[in-house]
């Protein structure tokens, strides 16, 4: 039997399914690299912040036109289960957004990956 044992089975092919698919650690992330993140309905583009575990993101017409401070717990299945600091291909990536106070989950997941350079 492959996966935790005091997870279902659905969970275990999830967990599964998402060690296949790949995604980025957010801690790979550097100072002069911009991740992107295109989901199902949206293109984001995120950045370290300055403080630990802090980002800034922008992409989604409703939530952040513009860049807005953030935290980032990492990807969910859609769920409360989370892989902490993961940004998963095929999982809704999980975003605090500081001044508001709100959480918000993305569509799925398509594609991720890092740019060198500078953000526009």
């Amino acid at each position: 039997m492959s996966g935790h044992p005091n997870l279902s089975p659905e969970i275990n092919a999830a967990i599964a399914k998402s060690d296949r698919d790949g995604g980025i650690q957010l801690d790979h992330l550097f100072d002069d690299e911009v991740l992107i993140v295109q989901t199902l309905n949206t293109k984001y583009e995120i950045i370290k912040g300055v403080e630990r575990n802090e980002y800034v993101i922008k992409g989604s017409p409703k939530y952040c036109p513009d860049w807005k401070l953030c935290r980032i717990p990492g990807s969910t299945f859609g769920g409360s289960m989370i892989k902490v600091g993961f940004v998963g291909i095929g999982m809704r990536l999980e975003v605090c957004l500081m001044e508001e106070q709100k959480t918000i989950r993305t569509s799925t997941i398509q594609e991720a990956y890092i740019q060198k350079g500078t953000v526009q």
